[in-house]
């Protein structure tokens, strides 16, 4: 989409026939305030300069977006303190607004939370969005200003001549390129081993969702997470753009 602003010949490479069937359509549908990321990390920084890029997007291609906010709520005794680390870590990062609320006031904010809660991290600038609506509009824009989106069209190889990329070997033939962004998601090391680097491996994991008739809806008002561990942020419950609870 920001390539398609300039005059360049941009071609989106798609493997399956249409586009956000992976990734995008599989995940949490959250626009992270950024307090969890690593500090210094290239994670956090785009964290949070993407949730201040969605801020300009969703005017731009109208897109389905709420800023509802989030929680992490704490139950265990220790809860408080690791409340305050995770709030000194996004203020590291660069995340506005954060602040932790008492009991008192998350209960106000979330009724149906359980009466162990000891407190929360409020962060009012999180939002909710349409992950599948988000990437066609950006799409859908891009053809308009002279892209080309090649669906059904899966990668093989990667031509290297003198150490640069010259093209890509698809099962739709071969691809003239200057440049190649390697945007595959879970197979993004698949695609840079084809080209000769090896420097990083991706080891996905899987999660589940349930999601709940709109009859359900109203049950939570904002993104709710418990603390985190050391390998997840652990079972969230949330509402979405359409109105369901999951």
């Amino acid at each position: 989409w920001e390539l398609a602003k300039y005059e360049l010949d941009v071609t989106l490479v798609e493997r399956q026939p249409d586009l956000a069937m992976e990734t995008t359509k599989a995940n949490s549908a959250i626009l992270h305030a950024g307090f969890d990321a690593k500090p210094g990390t290239l994670k956090a920084k785009c964290n949070v300069r993407g949730l201040e890029l969605y801020r300009q997007w969703r005017e731009a291609l109208d897109l389905d977006i709420q800023y509802v906010g989030s929680l992490v709520v704490a139950r265990a005794e220790d809860g408080w303190e690791r409340l305050q680390q995770l709030l000194e870590r996004g203020q590291e990062n660069g995340v506005k607004n954060l602040s932790l609320i008492d009991k008192q006031t998350l209960l106000a904010m979330e009724p149906a939370l359980s009466e162990t809660v000891l407190g929360a991290l409020w962060a009012p600038d999180a939002g909710i969005i349409w992950p599948f609506g988000a990437a066609l509009a950006f799409a859908e824009n891009a053809v308009a200003n002279g892209a080309r989106i090649m669906t059904g069209c899966e990668v093989s190889g990667i031509a290297v001549e003198g150490g640069r990329v010259c093209g890509v070997y698809t099962s739709q033939g071969f691809l003239e390129a200057d440049y190649i962004v390697n945007a595959a998601g879970v197979r993004a090391d698949e695609i840079s081993r084809m080209a000769g680097d090896d420097s990083f491996a991706i080891a996905p994991r899987k999660g589940e969702y349930i999601l709940f008739d709109r009859a359900a809806s109203g049950k939570v008002k904002h993104v709710i997470f418990p603390l985190p561990t050391a390998v997840s942020k652990g079972i969230l419950i949330s509402t979405t753009v359409h109105g369901n609870m999951f």
